[in-house]
């Protein structure tokens, strides 16, 4: 996967670099510059309102409402008018007083709404900063971009649509359809790392720590709004757009695990709900704890137990072809604890080493004792919530640097 990671960023600036060279050669210097400074804001900013939606979409519309001159205000777009970011301000104002108030508060208190905001907020706020974006591309506000876009289709259309009919039309099209989808990868990117941080802050052990990253990031966003137009802005959007295309893997994993733990943390302990018992019949959903043979931590499949040994499927992208792996660990060399958020499988690999193998859903709690018994595993003694602190901040290490690898024992197609 890494290796695709840097052929697709390597292709990025192939595309990138070819078209701006071509504008270089048709247009004098100072047109250049100037294309190349709208250009850079323009990403700057996409960047900007993907790390914070709200707080982007709030800014933006904010800061065209009060910069138009009074007879324009009434022409202005949607996202431009008080009656959209007005209450967009009021929702950002009650996050930063929920995030504020926090710190005074126990972690197990919040995260059922910490889960809640990442589950609901942020993924809506991620939509709704799209729309804004794609009609502000609509209304050419992106001209830099769309400029972009136009030399592309004209270095690219000579070579394959020399001669044919269409090629009065493709250029248009082209220059529409490279513009757009640039936009959408770059802001699609960032969003899921920033989704990722989301995650890591619902995961953080410690309400003032919650409170740190919280600021961090809302610092970078502030950062990359108000200074698009500058060169620290833009250096720190290159930086966290490459950041964003080399973590791509790991953070759309952790943020499918964040998605799926929200849900259970919102159903099962905000709302309340009753807690199914899992099936006989059913493996169990869960996510890899540690290297598991080929796979990266936090792959989401699920756990069962074949052949007299622990059994992980899963899909390849959520969406392909089902596999297994057949590990060679016997689960009575398990046990079952509760965790911090949620139940952990443990492997007590010699009498010294005991690895993290599996982490369940926060659903599976409620029936701890009957999940145990489903995978014939030992139900571990209760421990005390430092211990489970302790074990949830070294997960949370080894997520970006596992030390374990279990090595399998199969691999079936399924």
């Amino acid at each position: 996967m890494a290796r695709i990671m840097r052929v697709l960023l390597v292709l990025l600036l192939f595309i990138l670099t070819g078209p701006a060279q071509a504008a270089v050669a048709q247009t004098t210097a100072p047109d250049a510059l100037r294309q190349g400074e709208r250009l850079a804001r323009e990403l700057t900013l996409t960047t900007g309102v993907a790390v914070s939606p709200l707080l982007g979409v709030v800014l933006l519309g904010a800061g065209r409402y009060l910069t138009a001159a009074e007879t324009d205000r009434p022409a202005l777009p949607w996202h431009a008018s008080p009656r959209f970011w007005g209450p967009a301000a009021v929702l950002l104002g009650l996050v930063f007083l929920k995030d504020s108030s926090k710190v005074a508060l126990p972690k197990l208190l919040v995260v059922p709404l910490d889960a809640l905001e990442t589950l609901l907020e942020k993924n809506a706020s991620g939509l709704l900063a799209l729309a804004v974006l794609a009609s502000a591309f609509a209304d050419g506000d992106f001209a830099g971009l769309q400029a972009l876009g136009a030399q592309a289709a004209n270095f690219l259309v000579p070579a394959a649509w020399a001669g044919a009919p269409a090629a009065a039309v493709a250029p248009g099209a082209l220059a529409v359809l490279f513009a757009g989808c640039t936009a959408l990868v770059l802001y699609a990117a960032v969003w899921v790392l920033a989704q990722a941080g989301n995650v890591l802050i619902l995961l953080s052990p410690s309400s003032l720590l919650d409170s740190l990253l919280v600021v961090a990031k809302t610092t970078v966003a502030v950062v990359l709004l108000g200074l698009a137009g500058t060169l620290p802005g833009q250096l720190l959007a290159l930086v966290l757009v490459v950041l964003a295309v080399w973590l791509l893997p790991r953070a759309v994993r952790l943020v499918v695990f964040g998605t799926l733990v929200s849900r259970d943390l919102v159903c099962h302990r905000l709302l309340r709900r009753p807690t199914p018992a899992p099936a006989a019949d059913r493996p169990l959903r869960c996510f890899t704890s540690c290297r598991l043979g080929s796979l990266p931590p936090l792959t989401c499949g699920r756990l069962d137990v074949r052949a007299g040994v622990l059994a992980f499927s899963w899909r390849p992208l959520l969406m392909g072809r089902q596999r297994t792996l057949h590990t060679a660990i016997d689960p009575a060399a398990c046990s079952l604890g509760r965790g911090l958020l949620s139940p952990v499988v443990w492997w007590q690999e010699s009498e010294t080493t005991r690895v993290q193998l599996f982490r369940l859903l926060p659903a599976a709690a409620a029936h701890l004792d009957l999940v145990a018994g489903r995978l014939g595993l030992r139900s571990a003694q209760e421990t005390s919530f430092r211990s489970r602190l302790v074990e949830g901040w070294r997960w949370c290490r080894a997520l970006f640097a596992p030390a374990a690898v279990v090595r399998v024992m199969e691999k079936e197609a399924g």
